[in-house]
């Protein structure tokens, strides 16, 4: 399906450009800012009015009061000062925000949906990034951890997800068996399911 031109088109203060490199199916834009920048913007943020401008009209739109402005504080701060108190978690462990700019994530993330949501990383292990971010409530981000378990077995560490899909066993018989049972490890990881007898 061919997808829609929307070069030229000004929305709010920038101008879409040309098209930019999709990223998991979706489409980006090369956008100006009245300012002069340039930054790939998603095209259902252009179109939902999500990203109408760029870092210098923050306090502008009164962004920088914004509980997304904040999120986005956050996430600097516990990525780049080694002073704060989570710093070993985020950046002592070489995660990076890699979004070039607050309206690059806000354009990625959109609104929070309400106070019950924070940002969380799809893959616990990765980077603040395009494809690997969004809002969540604390259940999802609870289980997001689990599934992100690091269990090292047979000279390997994989995460709880990751084990399932090698032994077949779900993360829940896997945890049950190594949490609950107090099985070591590797039998957890390696002794068959039987039918009709509880893990």
């Amino acid at each position: 399906m061919r997808r829609e031109d929307i070069s030229g088109i000004v929305f709010g203060t920038l101008t879409a450009l040309s098209k930019a490199p999709s990223v998991k199916g979706e489409t980006k834009w090369i956008c100006r800012y009245s300012c002069g920048r340039t930054l790939d913007v998603y095209t259902k943020a252009l179109k939902r009015g999500m990203t109408r401008s760029c870092g210098c009209y923050i306090d502008q739109h009164g962004m920088s009061y914004s509980p997304e402005y904040a999120t986005w504080k956050r996430m600097l701060e516990r990525c780049t000062n080694p002073k704060n108190q989570d710093w070993h978690l985020y950046g002592g462990k070489g995660v990076q925000v890699r979004f070039a700019s607050f309206s690059d994530f806000f354009a990625h993330v959109g609104a929070r949906p309400s106070k019950a949501y924070s940002i969380d990383r799809i893959d616990g292990s990765g980077h603040y990034e395009d494809g690997n971010v969004k809002w969540s409530t604390a259940r999802e981000q609870a289980n997001n951890l689990n599934c992100n378990r690091p269990i090292t077995a047979f000279g390997r560490t994989l995460n709880l997800t990751q084990w399932g899909r090698e032994t077949g066993l779900t993360r829940e018989v896997i945890e049950k068996r190594i949490d609950t049972l107090g099985w070591p490890i590797e039998r957890a990881l390696s002794a068959p399911k039987r039918k009709h007898v509880r893990a």
